[in-house]
């Protein structure tokens, strides 16, 4: 049986690094496609999955078990995406995906899809393009989206409604 979140915190705090691994390996993942699709760039999303790590490792003593794990660690991811935003005002690549690696059985379609979502993704402001990767990247609840970003959930409605239409309209006139 695998350990939960919370019972590795807990071994973590009892000096367990090997515990804060394991954690590290199971949500690498989701704070990594977090990253990517808030910054845009494989670079950028590496940073802050690595800023994010640290930074929890740092106040794991601040983690409440009331909270899943994994809410806790993309608050924190989504924080280190406002900052780094705050900081460097970047310049995105709209091209798309160009840096990712294809995968070889990837049919030319989908990659060409995908580099239209990102391209469209990047062009929503920051706040209505993290509720839409938390959504339908990372699959949260309304609720869930509101704990993270710490707003109520008639925002995330709002933005996650401004955002598919906004979405919608890009992707139109790029298939036109």
């Amino acid at each position: 049986m695998e350990d939960s979140d919370f019972e590795l915190v807990q071994r973590t705090l009892s000096g367990d690094d090997e515990a804060f691994a394991r954690l590290v390996q199971r949500h690498q993942r989701s704070v990594y496609n977090l990253g990517y699709r808030m910054m845009g760039t494989r670079e950028d999303a590496e940073d802050v999955t690595q800023e994010t790590f640290l930074a929890a490792y740092r106040h794991l003593k601040s983690y409440d078990k009331r909270w899943p794990f994994k809410n806790w660690l993309l608050s924190i991811a989504h924080n280190k995406c406002v900052d780094w935003l705050r900081k460097s005002r970047p310049q995105y690549d709209l091209d798309g995906l160009e840096d990712a690696k294809a995968r070889v059985e990837e049919m030319v379609l989908q990659k060409e899809r995908s580099e239209m979502i990102q391209s469209a993704l990047q062009k929503l402001p920051f706040e209505d393009r993290a509720v839409v990767v938390l959504k339908y990247w990372e699959g949260m609840s309304y609720k869930e989206i509101a704990e993270t970003l710490n707003v109520n959930e008639g925002s995330v409605r709002n933005r996650l409604y401004r955002a598919r239409k906004a979405l919608a309209e890009m992707l139109k006139e790029a298939v036109s």
